[in-house]
C-alpha cells in the first residue's frame, strides 16, 4: 500500500492502557461506541470505493 500512498489506521475499541495486560479488560459501553464508529466508518467509505474501483482493485 505503500506505493498508493495509503496511510494505515490502528483503530479499537477501550482504553489503550488496559490492552494487553493481564487484566485486560473492555466495558459494553466501549464495545458499542466501538461498533458505531466502525458502522460510521463504512459508510463513508463505500460511496468512495464505489466509485474509485480502479484505485481500490488489487494490483496485478
Amino acid at each position: 500500500m505503500a506505493d498508493r500512498k495509503v496511510a494505515p489506521v490502528k483503530m479499537g475499541p477501550g482504553d489503550s492502557a488496559r490492552s494487553h495486560v493481564a487484566d485486560e479488560y473492555i466495558y459494553t459501553g466501549e464495545i458499542r461506541e466501538g461498533i458505531d464508529i466502525c458502522k460510521q466508518l463504512l459508510e463513508s467509505l463505500v460511496p468512495y470505493l464505489i466509485n474509485n474501483r480502479e484505485v481500490c482493485s488489487p494490483q496485478s
